[in-house]
């Protein structure tokens, strides 16, 4: 299903609608970004699950201008906008349209995500996919999980 169909909204209105859905919309892209701040590098793969369109990868790559940034959506609509979004910002970015729970997470140095996991239904593929960012991240990774502003995960 669409991010339209699903939020039943016109994708281009996606953006200011989301900031009616979630209170402290904002707050929560900034916190997520800045715990990607953890990490010991200024050019870091960032893996977006369910990158929708782009904001959070955009605030991230704003305190890590030399950072890239792999998006993964299955919407194909909703990542043509985290396209436009990235090269406006005239970011190194690379999309995957696919559900991320069905791709090989590439090799990286964080994995975020926003508003996408509660999209995991069972406990088991929950489990999965924690476990392959796991495998994707290595040892010094960091995932964050933006839920909502002041939770965050820890890092892996």
């Amino acid at each position: 299903m669409s991010v339209g169909a699903h939020l039943q909204i016109r994708l281009d209105e996606y953006d200011s609608r989301i900031r009616t859905f979630v209170p402290g919309y904002e707050q929560l892209l900034a916190q997520a970004a800045r715990a990607v701040c953890v990490l010991d590098t200024r050019t870091p793969h960032i893996v977006d699950l369910g990158t929708g369109t782009g904001a959070l990868a955009a605030a991230t790559l704003r305190l890590f201008p030399e950072g890239r940034i792999t998006g993964i959506d299955q919407d194909a609509g909703i990542l043509e906008m985290a396209r436009r979004r990235l090269a406006a910002q005239g970011a190194v970015a690379s999309f995957v349209q696919n559900s991320f729970l069905d791709v090989a997470l590439p090799s990286c140095d964080a994995i975020v995500a926003s508003l996408a996991l509660h999209h995991v239904r069972t406990a088991d593929r929950k489990l999965q996919l924690y476990c392959d960012c796991r495998l994707a991240l290595g040892a010094r990774g960091l995932r964050v999980g933006a839920r909502r502003v002041g939770r965050l995960r820890e890092p892996a």
